[in-house]
């Protein structure tokens, strides 16, 4: 059996090569943690507008990034878990 292709992640300035996993509530996660990596780094975000036409940006202050940082730290802990578990049922399948 062939290993699943991987792709480079950086986190905290460190790379690594994790499974490609697939699956729409996987692909979500991921852009949510791509999205909220700008924002924190930019310390902007974009909101909708009213009746979400237009989209305006958003300047973060150290209270706002502190929270999209911990709502990122619940991300990461989550995608941990489903890749855990990928690689669990991956080992115990052989």
């Amino acid at each position: 059996m062939t290993p699943p292709p991987t792709r480079p992640v950086q986190i905290l300035q460190k790379t690594y090569h994790l499974p490609l996993l697939r699956g729409e509530q996987l692909q979500e996660l991921q852009g949510r943690i791509r999205q909220r990596q700008r924002w924190i780094k930019n310390g902007k975000r974009e909101e909708s507008g009213f009746l979400g036409l237009g989209k305006r940006e958003v300047s973060l202050n150290a209270n706002d990034r502190f929270g999209e940082l911990n709502h990122q730290i619940a991300d990461y802990i989550l995608y941990t878990f489903s890749l855990f578990t990928f690689l669990f049922f991956l080992y115990f399948s052989i």
